[in-house]
């Protein structure tokens, strides 16, 4: 009988061996493969020779991504890293597109995500996020110089998306996991890109002159300046540091990425972000490991600080094409702000009011070849510049807010709540510092400053559920 059981079975089968199943899969195969080479010579002479193959790799990272939300968080901060000088001018486009595609998905299975919740609930941090995002329009709609502001505006509400992605569709703790490992690999591009600039000797055009007449380059991975490339790596240090406590399979990646945007600071000399830099430690480590920091520290700065970097701290803020010095364009800005304390300039109106307002002393003159700062080289004075009190306020809430929160997340029992809670403490307050030198978070590092805000608010809602599951 077994035999005969055994002789059907074989006999029901196709003459190739092949189950029934099996034949569609082969003909949509070789169907796609007939339809990729048709289409491929066409795409690669009108548009690029890589990008049938980008379009296919995004399509796979998408279907992953919809069983595992952490791969498309990942995959935005990755599109994040990329800079005018790697991606061309049009190097925001698919973040942006990546990033809503995610929103439309999200959105059409809300429903099924948050099952037995209010359909209209915030995830926390959403409304002072939703709020300044607000500001942002409504200074966006008085600028006096749209064109300037659009950059600004497109950033806000791209990591604003973001933010809403991550916060929402991060479910688990190996879904935020994942998210950072997206920021580790942009460190690990940027700052690799950096180092690899240095080493072929690539001229950026910026840097500047020591006493002894030595011209030291600057190094700026495709950013627009180094102090933007400083500004975007000084973020991902600590996570970084973070990431490699947590995350032990993708511990060398972390690690990588943490040493080369080191070295891409580095050689961004750019002083805001080396500031920041020697801060963090302060805030990553605790206890004895304080007590043993200090003293290195001070012998490290003693003897061990490289003649090239003193040189630089030693400057003054003269060096390259910048005319004016920080002190006169934070006074100028502060002008600005008093002729229009509640709403300001207008988001992107602050080139042309520095132009326009009366300052004893000011450097810039009108109707010559020198042109006047983008910003006010200072995030506080640059809000206040350009969307005044309102739009200050606004952002001082998402501040405050985030530093309760990561304060709690660092003083967690669980070893991983607490690493991460001392990574975004060592985040924020890089970032508030070197943004006191400069206004990288509303340029380049908006996008990625969003989205770790995302990754912060679905961490609150994770450790808020494991309170209540040990509470019952």
């Amino acid at each position: 009988m077994g035999v005969t059981l055994i002789a059907d079975e074989v006999g029901s089968m196709p003459p190739d061996g092949r189950t029934g199943r099996g034949r569609p899969l082969t003909l949509v195969a070789g169907a796609g493969a007939v339809v990729v080479g048709a289409v491929y010579p066409v795409t690669a002479s009108l548009v690029s020779p890589v990008a049938l193959p980008a379009v296919g790799v995004a399509i796979l990272l998408f279907v992953i991504s919809l069983r595992r939300p952490g791969v498309g968080v990942a995959v935005a901060f990755v599109l994040a890293s990329l800079t005018p000088g790697l991606a061309g001018s049009r190097s925001w486009v698919p973040g942006v597109v990546w990033t809503a595609t995610l929103v439309a998905v999200l959105a059409a299975s809300r429903p099924a995500l948050r099952a037995g919740e209010p359909a209209a609930s915030l995830p926390p941090l959403g409304l002072p996020v939703l709020l300044y995002g607000g500001t942002m329009m409504a200074a966006y709609a008085v600028s006096p110089a749209p064109e300037l502001g659009f950059h600004l505006l497109r950033n806000a509400v791209a990591g604003i998306l973001l933010f809403l992605v991550a916060s929402t569709s991060l479910r688990s703790w190996q879904d935020i996991t994942t998210a950072l490992r997206g920021t580790s690999l942009s460190a690990l591009i940027v700052g690799g890109l950096a180092c690899l600039q240095y080493l072929r000797g690539a001229s950026t055009g910026i840097g500047f002159v020591t006493s002894s007449g030595v011209l030291v380059a600057r190094e700026t991975a495709g950013f627009i300046h180094p102090n933007l490339l400083g500004g975007f790596l000084v973020a991902l240090v600590p996570l970084a540091a973070g990431a490699a406590i947590i995350d032990r399979p993708w511990r060398l990646v972390h690690v990588t990425g943490l040493v080369l945007a080191l070295g891409g600071i580095y050689l961004s000399f750019s002083r805001g972000a080396i500031l920041a830099v020697l801060l963090m430690p302060l805030l990553l480590l605790r206890g004895r490991w304080i007590a043993l920091l200090v003293p290195a520290a001070l012998i490290t700065l003693a003897v061990g600080v490289p003649p090239v970097m003193t040189e630089r701290f030693a400057l003054g803020g003269q060096d390259g094409g910048q005319i004016a010095g920080r002190r006169d364009i934070w006074s100028t800005a502060g002008s600005i702000w008093i002729e229009r304390p509640l709403l300001g300039t207008g988001l992107g109106g602050f080139p042309g009011a520095y132009a326009a307002v009366r300052v004893s002393g000011k450097q810039f003159l009108p109707d010559t070849r020198f042109q006047p700062p983008p910003h006010a080289h200072n995030l506080e004075l640059q809000l206040l510049a350009e969307q005044g009190l309102v739009g200050f306020c606004a952002f001082g809430a998402v501040v405050v807010t985030t530093g309760r929160h990561v304060r709690r997340l660092r003083s967690s029992r669980s070893r991983r709540q607490a690493a991460l809670g001392a990574a975004l403490l060592a985040w924020l307050a890089g970032i508030l510092l070197h943004n006191l030198f400069d206004a990288t978070l509303v340029e380049n590092a908006g996008v990625q400053f969003w989205g770790v805000l995302g990754l912060l608010s679905a961490a609150i809602r994770l450790g808020r559920a494991e309170a209540g599951v040990g509470g019952g």
